[in-house]
């Protein structure tokens, strides 16, 4: 198995776990408590705390008490608010529900003290209390309030739409800067070769999955040892069968530099935002489409959607979107990883959008105002998607709306979807 794909996949699984922090903090919890005698010889409590043995150990047994209780409530809010958020917005926001550090941590701090506590109670002796390590659990107590507070605070901000919204807009600006660096200076696509028939392709073995990440200097090394040419057939974030071809080979590859070939890609369940800009505009227009929804009937939120696919898209206009290639010493291609075109991008912004709001006058006039703009910063050649989609509005008028006034107010762009 590819070794940087391992890894990746480690950590990918780690930042959407909710016991990772947790764990590590109550391991650094019970070294504390073991070593506090060491603590307690070095170090004192401060001048104003002073206890004996019976009120340490009610005041650690009551600690104990309460962190384990508010960690069974915080865990319950969590999969509350999960379930909201995946039934009003996407089911797809639940991964930056899970990956959100304030709720790791919150966790591990509560754990932490709860364990620390019942050790430290251990400690507490009728001849000599120990009051450094007593307070210790105090103060790790109040922490533990501060941050309870905090934490109703956080999820009570982090659930309204408009800072899901932004938050999943943030995440795919960080993805464009990480694919797509480069200003565009071309569309075209590499040819001659890749265009024709391949000699043969590698079939997945594994189980069914979608492409989350893939290794294209592996292919290359696999490449220029075999002196053949690779492409990957689907793109990160498209779905393989088990025995789909995912591979084209031009010239003879071995079994076993197939075995290889296979560990250069990554499958997992389902999509994610390290490598996939198309993810973040899928959250992004599944929340506009179901804000459209007849059973919803909300066109500000899905306004608020568009307005982040609208920075999206501006963005993408001016970047490189062309494949990933890798060249042997003498200059010629040797690994491909396609990546979406401008036409897919636009057309996976707009679409579905276009058709749920095709009655809605705001979500009609966003539109357009977000596709005219674009087109002020996109090249030339990539001018032409915008403008299909453009005619494609005008053309939805006449179905969305019964009244001429309204269809000549649909037709008007406007940047908060009303006024003039």
């Amino acid at each position: 198995m590819n070794g940087r794909l391992t890894l990746s996949g480690i950590v990918d699984g780690l930042r959407e776990s909710l016991w990772f922090i947790p764990a590590i903090a109550l391991v650094l919890a019970v070294l504390v408590a073991e070593l506090s005698p060491i603590f307690d010889d070095v170090l004192v409590a401060p001048p104003w705390y002073s206890t004996d043995a019976e009120s340490a150990r009610a005041l650690l047994g009551a600690i104990a008490t309460a962190t384990l209780t508010l960690t069974g409530l915080v865990f319950s809010i969590t999969m509350l608010v999960l379930q909201l958020t995946s039934s009003q917005l996407s089911p797809r926001v639940m991964g930056r529900f899970l990956r959100d550090r304030h709720n790791q941590v919150v966790l591990a701090l509560f754990i932490s003290t709860f364990a620390y506590a019942l050790l430290a109670l251990r400690s507490v002796e009728e001849e000599e209390v120990r009051t450094f390590s007593v307070w210790v659990g105090f103060a790790m107590a109040m922490v533990s309030v501060v941050a309870f507070i905090h934490y109703i605070d956080h999820m009570a901000k982090s659930i309204r739409a408009s800072t899901v919204i932004a938050e999943i807009a943030t995440e795919t600006r960080g993805t464009i800067e990480r694919m797509y660096p480069d200003p565009v200076e071309s569309d075209r696509e590499e040819s001659g070769d890749w265009l024709d028939e391949p000699d043969t392709q590698v079939a997945w073995t594994g189980k069914a999955g979608v492409v989350t990440d893939v290794d294209i200097e592996a292919m290359r090394e696999i490449a220029r040892r075999r002196g053949v040419r690779l492409a990957l057939i689907p793109m990160v974030g498209d779905f393989v069968p088990s025995g789909a071809p995912v591979f084209n080979v031009w010239g003879a590859l071995g079994e076993e530099d197939a075995d290889d070939l296979q560990s250069t890609a990554r499958l997992a369940r389902e999509r994610t935002p390290i490598r996939d800009v198309g993810f973040g505009f899928r959250q992004l227009v599944d929340i506009a489409e179901r804000a459209l929804s007849p059973g919803v009937n909300d066109p500000t939120t899905a306004v608020q959607a568009i307005d982040q696919i609208h920075d999206l898209l501006r963005t993408l206009a001016t970047r490189e979107l062309g494949p990933e290639v890798r060249r042997d010493d003498e200059g010629e291609a040797v690994a491909i990883v396609r990546h979406p075109g401008w036409g897919a991008f636009v057309g996976l912004a707009v679409d579905e959008i276009r058709i749920s709001g095709q009655g809605s006058l705001q979500t009609n006039r966003r539109l357009r105002f977000l596709l005219e703009d674009v087109m002020t910063v996109a090249p030339p050649r990539r001018q032409n998607a915008l403008r299909i989609q453009l005619t494609l509005l005008d053309e939805g008028l006449q179905r969305g709306f019964d009244l001429a006034l309204d269809r000549d107010a649909a037709a008007r762009a406007s940047a908060r979807g009303h006024g003039d």
